[in-house]
């Protein structure tokens, strides 16, 4: 006769089995939501922000669902990947459903961390009506869009007149000299921030800057760098002067080179110099506050001073940047954690 720990022992395990069993391979988004389940998106960002997987067809993911690129697994370490499912609230035995032409590699991994109710999105992207896209998501390209345009593809999204592709960096160019972008031109990010503390150069000289580059207020400029915050801070520049269409490579040069699409070396184009600007700078003067405007938020009730540095950097345990001494925030910012 069995003893009542077997007994016990062997309920368990037949309620375990039961469970497994009762765990469907497939389910449509209704009875997903139904369990209070979450829908994962395993394609690449481009086109879970919203860019078609073909030229003409509806971008965009399932409504709430979270982005997990299979392309991402081999550069996520098991741990980060376990903190990139606790900033998600997801827990080992909540219902996962996901979609994508990868999703069973997603599945695996996971299952290997120990994530027990994974199923598949049956009818993932088949409702057009229902995908949404994030705000603004053309400004975000992916590389094979920009080789696409510079084979003269047709493209979503297209430049609607003249288009650069230029690398940010800081310093002189040496390693856009070993390999680049087809193409591309080379900007130094010390023609548009001036020391001691790297704040935007003078708008005269804002303007000199792009002109000499051939950039006009209605070419369109598309960025990327090896360090990606070099691109977005030009990005944010242009921007401010009143570059009407600035475009980001997700990514930077190594989504370009993981694409392995072709290169070329040597050094930066003479681009011919824009005869003028072709509008008042700066364009859009909002997206820059200077000091005393930023402290000025401090005494408003209907806004607020947020920092985005890192913690240690808020509480002035270091300036962040072996160039720069002074340590801290201004007084009465907050701070927003950043990445979330």
């Amino acid at each position: 006769m069995f003893s009542q720990l077997t007994t016990a022992l062997l309920l368990a395990g037949l309620s375990h089995v039961t469970l497994a069993a009762a765990m469907p391979a497939e389910m449509n988004l209704s009875s997903v939501k139904a369990e209070n389940g979450v829908v994962i998106d395993t394609r690449p960002s481009a086109f879970y922000n919203g860019w078609p997987q073909t030229l003409n067809a509806s971008g965009g993911h399932e409504p709430a669902a979270l982005n997990l690129s299979a392309s991402w697994l081999t550069l996520m370490s098991d741990e980060q990947l376990l903190t990139w499912a606790k900033q998600h609230q997801l827990n080992k035995s909540g219902l996962m459903a996901l979609y994508g032409d990868d999703a069973q590699a997603v599945k695996a991994r996971l299952e290997k961390l120990g994530f027990t109710q994974i199923s598949m999105l049956k009818d993932g992207l088949q409702d057009p009506s229902r995908l949404q896209k994030l705000a603004h998501f053309e400004q975000l390209v992916y590389p094979q869009w920009i080789h696409d345009l510079q084979n003269k593809k047709p493209v979503t999204a297209a430049p609607a007149g003249e288009w650069k592709v230029i690398e940010a960096g800081w310093g002189s160019p040496k390693k856009y000299l070993l390999s680049h972008i087809p193409g591309a031109g080379y900007i130094n990010t010390e023609e548009v921030e001036s020391e001691p503390l790297w704040n935007k150069v003078s708008d005269d000289k804002l303007k000199a800057m792009l002109t000499k580059h051939g950039i006009r207020h209605d070419t369109t400029v598309i960025l990327y760098g090896r360090d990606v915050y070099a691109a977005a801070r030009v990005a944010a520049i242009m921007l401010y002067a009143g570059v009407k269409d600035v475009r980001l490579l997700d990514g930077g040069w190594t989504t370009w080179s993981a694409a392995e699409l072709p290169v070329e070396r040597g050094l930066p184009p003479h681009p011919a110099p824009a005869d003028d600007f072709g509008a008042p700078i700066p364009g859009q003067p909002q997206l820059m506050l200077d000091i005393e405007q930023a402290r000025a938020l401090l005494h408003r009730k209907d806004a607020s001073l947020v920092s985005i540095r890192s913690w240690p950097e808020f509480i002035g345990t270091t300036s962040g940047y072996s160039y720069i001494k002074p340590k801290g925030e201004i007084a009465g910012a907050r701070w927003g954690p950043r990445g979330i």
